[in-house]
C-alpha cells in the first residue's frame, strides 16, 4: 500500500512539472511613457484655437497653438503672449498633421506653437517642394501670426522634419536663421533622412554656431539611404558637443522603421525614440539643461530589463537593414548629393 501511495504521488509530481514547464511565463509588458513632466512625457498644456490656411504656392499651413495654466518644460505657463515653435516639415504624402498625431500633440502640449507646411507629391523638387515649406513658414510667422495675436516667440524655434522633409531641415535652417528666426536658440531634427537638396553634403553645411542638431534613423528603415543623414550629421558646421546622431533599434515586436514617427498607435519608441529625444534637444538648445542626458535609454521592460538601447555616436555607421534604399551616388538633375560617406 505504502509503495502504491508512493508512486502516485511521483506520477502526480512529474505530472505537475510537466504541466509547469507546458504554461509559459507571463508575457512582459513594454516600457511605459514617461510622467507627465519627465523626458518623454506630455506636457500640461491643451490645444486652443489656431489657424489654418492656403500659402502662396498652394501648400497647406496649420498653425496649433496652447493654452491653458499650466507650466510646461519650455518655461512660463501654457497661455503665455508668446511661446516657443516648431516648424514641422513633414514627409511625403503626410498631408496634415494627422499623419504625426502623437508627436504634433506632444509638442503642443509641452507649450510649443507648431507650425505644419504641407507640400505637393508631384513633382519631387525642391524648387517646388522647399520652396512650398518656406513660403508656408513665412505665411504662418506673418499672416496667421498676427491672427492668434503674435505669439509666436521665433527668437526660440526648432525645426523637424521626418524623411524627405529630414532632408529640408538644413536648408530650411539656413533660410530662416537668414530671415532673424532663432537668434536665442535653434534646433534641428532630422528623422530617417531622405534626399538633402541644396545644401552641399562634403560639408560644410554652416548653420548658426549657436544651433543644436540630432539625426535620428531607424534600423528597419528600407525607405532611406542611411547615409544620407550620416553625410548632413558630419557635414553640420558645428562641434559634436551641439550633435548627435542617433539609430533607434527594434526589439522584439517593436520595430523602428521608417513609419515609427508617425504611428497612430504610440509606444515606447515614440516616446523614448522620437519625443524624448526633441524634448531634449530643445532643453539643451534653449536652457543648457538635458544636453548630457543618456539618449541610449530607451526605457525598461516590466521585468527591469532595459529595452535594446538607441546607438548614439558621433562617428556614425551605416548599419543596415541591407534592403534599404540606395540613394547615394545618384544625380537626378535637381541638386542631389553627388556622393554619401567617406
Amino acid at each position: 500500500m505504502k509503495q502504491t501511495i508512493r508512486g502516485a504521488f511521483v506520477a502526480c509530481s512529474l505530472a505537475l512539472t510537466a504541466l509547469a514547464v507546458a504554461i509559459p511565463a507571463a508575457a512582459q509588458s513594454p516600457p511605459t511613457k514617461p510622467a507627465m513632466g519627465q523626458l518623454g512625457g506630455a506636457g500640461p498644456c491643451t490645444e486652443g484655437t489656431g489657424k489654418s490656411g492656403y500659402g502662396n504656392r498652394a501648400e497647406y499651413i496649420w498653425v496649433k497653438v496652447p493654452t491653458g495654466t499650466g507650466s510646461p518644460r519650455t518655461g512660463g505657463t501654457c497661455n503665455d503672449a508668446n511661446r516657443p515653435v516648431v516648424l514641422i516639415a513633414p514627409g511625403w504624402g503626410a498631408l496634415a498633421p494627422s499623419n504625426y498625431p502623437n508627436l504634433v500633440s506632444d509638442m503642443v502640449s509641452n507649450g510649443f506653437i507648431v507650425i505644419y507646411v504641407n507640400f505637393s507629391l508631384y513633382p519631387i523638387r525642391p524648387d517646388v517642394n522647399y520652396a512650398q515649406v518656406l513660403d508656408g513658414y513665412k505665411v504662418a510667422t506673418t499672416k496667421f501670426n498676427s491672427q492668434i495675436g503674435n505669439r509666436m516667440d521665433l527668437a526660440n524655434i526648432g525645426i523637424w522634419g521626418h524623411s524627405l522633409g529630414a532632408g529640408m531641415v538644413p536648408w530650411l535652417a539656413k533660410e530662416i536663421s537668414a530671415l532673424g528666426a532663432g537668434s536665442n536658440s535653434l534646433w534641428l531634427s532630422s528623422n530617417a533622412t531622405s534626399w538633402a537638396f541644396w545644401v552641399e553634403l562634403t560639408g560644410p553645411i554652416d548653420i548658426p554656431s549657436h544651433a543644436h542638431a540630432q539625426v535620428i534613423a531607424y534600423d528597419q528603415d528600407t525607405k532611406t539611404d542611411h547615409n544620407v543623414g550620416i553625410d548632413v550629421f558630419e557635414a553640420y558646421d558645428i562641434p559634436d558637443s551641439q550633435k548627435d546622431h542617433i539609430q533607434i533599434q527594434s526589439d522584439g515586436s517593436y520595430v523602428a522603421d521608417h513609419a515609427t514617427p508617425t504611428e497612430g498607435a504610440a509606444n515606447y519608441l515614440d516616446w523614448y525614440g522620437v519625443h524624448r529625444n526633441y524634448q531634449a534637444l530643445a532643453d539643451c538648445a534653449r536652457f543648457g539643461t538635458n544636453c548630457n542626458v543618456d539618449l541610449t535609454d530607451m526605457g525598461q521592460w516590466s521585468n527591469g530589463v532595459d529595452a535594446k538601447e538607441a546607438i548614439v555616436s558621433d562617428d556614425p555607421q551605416d548599419m543596415g537593414p541591407a534592403d534599404a534604399l540606395v540613394e547615394c551616388g545618384e544625380d537626378n538633375g535637381q541638386g542631389a548629393p553627388s556622393r554619401c560617406g567617406p
